[in-house]
């Protein structure tokens, strides 16, 4: 920061002297206009006492001491000195006339370090404050290189001063509880009573006037008007409540009453809106029912926004689903995946694509002509189960006689068609493969499953496969006991799972699992087992439960896939009575299929009992 010096500080000592001189000049002039002989008695007067008041305006006769001066404020003008009490009735101008304007001054500028040649003009000065060096003055050419030291050696010890002349004392504000006594204070005082409130007139040398003082505390105010209340109760009020001008608020009903009038509440104002509409949704357009006037209500299907105005709902023909947007460009070509009963040969596909064979091995081709072995989506085999505890023997029984020989027993109906992967150049026909079957086009990467009888639209798979991964894995956590039995696809019970997944699986993709609906996140590939593991209801009769897989969640349709059941009804050990129903499938799901397990009682007489703990879902992504 650069300092000024010089100029504003001179000019603030010359006010100083100048004021000091025009008021000693004041006193000696008006002392000098009075005879000679009155020279000794002033001097002594002075000498006495000279103690200076000021104010706005002029001088009042209470205001000062005798002898004293007093300086208006407002217009600078000296008084005095006051003589029998009365001071003179024209003062002494303290202001003379303004001057005419000086020469441009020099400045003395200040700051850290040596000054730059931008800093001051040709005349001034400058002072390092950190070396205490003064440079100057500044020429046309610049700042000079060296300056000279403000301090100087340090000088001899200076012999002690004679002591001054006693000065005159000051006046002071003195206060106390009570009146001042005799003693408080010195002539010129003022002295303020702190219980009473009143301020004392300066001490003279006869002491202090007791009867000139001013009270510093106000009359006391007329009495305020009564104010108005605001009362309340749960109820409306009574003629006997409140006085006039008052307020109430029953807060029941959460009316305003008032003021009151001539002993009358009026009749009030409620504080509380009526209920505001309600905006209402659903599928379709509104029923007649749904709402009451006022209510708004969006189509979820169409978007459409409707109003009800008395019992019916008005279409506001606005439509809240905005225009279809345009289409997206096409995306980038991505990696396909082939399928094949062997390895797939050099020449097909491009880099980056994957192929699998018939016996579940995924190759990835690395380079133009190569294809690497990756991984293979079959699982190893599981781990023996423990053995079963043997059972109790039983007693030997007689050997009977030889039966003859049995009739060959009629042959069976053809089980259900599992699901096969099927692949070809062109698109598939409808009059070819089952329902549940998949076909890939090779050469596209469009992968179709039959539903219904049709292929339906090919699912360009981009996703490039990194091996088969663990889903699902649970168990039944109590028995289930399944409906009446009949001999029926038709009528499936839905089979209730733990909704915990395993240990080692994993959701993965956004699939997720409730404990009875798998809803897959992730278009592809996955491979469901299921094993339903009954007893028999009435021992040694055993009914087997037939697992189905539900495909849509939707109860039973042509697009379901059904398992096979096996069923013992003899105490072969280690599982009497024991029955299988199993369901092995590879399915392509699309993103948002949701799948569940139900099963029916392979005996038409007797309900299967699917037991926990041995019955188990697992799902695997491929």
């Amino acid at each position: 920061m650069i300092g000024s010096y010089g100029v504003d500080k001179g000019l603030v000592s010359v006010r100083k002297a100048v004021l000091s001189a025009m008021i000693l000049g004041s006193m000696l002039g008006l002392t000098a206009c009075d005879n000679t002989k009155h020279i000794t008695e002033t001097v002594k007067e002075i000498n006495a006492v000279n103690s200076f008041s000021s104010g706005s305006g002029k001088p009042q006769a209470d205001v000062g001491v005798e002898s004293g001066f007093y300086i208006d404020t407002d217009s600078y003008v000296l008084y005095g000195p006051k003589k029998n009490g009365v001071w003179p009735e024209i003062g002494v101008s303290l202001v003379g006339a303004a001057g005419s304007n000086g020469v441009n001054g020099y400045s003395i500028l200040s700051g850290q370090g040596t000054p730059s040649e931008e800093i001051g003009r040709v005349g001034d000065f400058y002072i390092d404050t950190n070396s205490t060096i003064l440079y100057g003055a500044k020429t046309s050419t610049g700042w000079p290189k060296s300056g000279i030291s403000l301090i100087g050696a340090t000088g001899a010890a200076g012999s002690a001063g004679a002591t001054g002349p006693q000065g005159i004392a000051g006046f002071s504000i003195i206060s106390g509880q009570g009146a001042p006594t005799l003693s408080d204070g010195n002539v010129g005082d003022l002295y303020i009573d702190i219980v009473n409130g009143r301020l004392y007139s300066a001490k003279t040398v006869n002491g202090w006037n007791y009867a000139n003082f001013t009270s510093l505390i106000g009359n006391t105010g007329a009495a305020g008007q009564n104010g108005r209340t605001i009362l309340n109760a749960a109820r409306a009020p009574l003629a006997s409540d409140g006085s006039t001008g008052d307020f109430y608020i029953d807060t029941t009903s959460n009316t305003f009453y008032g003021p009151k009038a001539a002993d009358t509440w009026g009749s009030g104002i409620v504080l509380q809106g009526a209920a505001g509409a309600t905006i209402l949704s659903g599928v379709g357009q509104p029923p007649l029912v749904l709402g009451k006037v006022g209510d708004l209500y969006i189509d979820t299907t169409e978007g459409g926004l409707y109003s009800k105005t008395g019992a019916n709902w008005t279409s506001l023909a606005l439509s809240l689903k905005g225009q279809t947007g345009a289409t997206g460009a096409t995306g980038a070509a991505g990696n396909k995946i082939f399928y094949g009963i062997t390895a797939p040969l050099s020449t097909a596909g491009n880099i980056g694509d994957l192929y699998i064979d018939t016996n579940g091995m995924l190759y990835e081709k690395t380079t133009i002509s190569v294809w690497t072995l990756r991984i293979s989506l079959k699982g190893e085999t599981g781990a023996t189960g423990p053995q079963g505890e043997t059972g109790a023997t039983g007693p030997q029984g007689g050997t009977g006689a030889t039966g003859p020989q049995g009739e060959t027993g009629a042959t069976g109906p053809q089980g259900t068609a599992g699901t096969i992967i099927h692949t070809g150049a062109s698109v598939p026909i409808d009059s070819f493969g089952n329902n549940g079957d998949l076909y890939i086009q090779t050469g596209t990467g469009l992968i179709y499953s039959k539903l219904g009888g049709e292929w339906g639209t090919g699912v360009n798979i981009n996703n490039v496969v990194s091996g088969a991964s663990l889903q699902l894995y649970v168990t039944k956590p109590t028995n289930q006991t399944l409906g009446s039995p009949v001999v029926t696809l038709n009528t499936p019970d839905r089979i209730d799972f733990s909704s915990s997944n395993g240990a080692n699986a994993n959701l993965t993709g956004g699939n997720s699992w409730n404990g009875t609906v798998f809803t897959a996140g992730l278009s592809g590939l996955y491979q469901f087992n299921v094993q339903l593991i009954t007893d028999g209801s009435v021992q040694p009769i055993a009914s087997a439960a037939t697992p189905m897989l539900d495909i849509g969640d939707n109860g039973y349709d042509e697009n379901d896939i059904y398992g096979v059941a096996s069923g013992l009804s003899n105490t072969v050990a280690p599982d009497p009575y024991r029955q299988r129903g199993v369901v092995n499938a590879t399915i392509y799901l699309t993103k948002g299929t949701k799948v569940s397990v139900r099963a029916v009682s392979a005996n038409a007489n007797y309900a299967a009992i699917v037991r926990s703990n041995v019955s188990t879902l697992t799902i695997a992504k491929l």
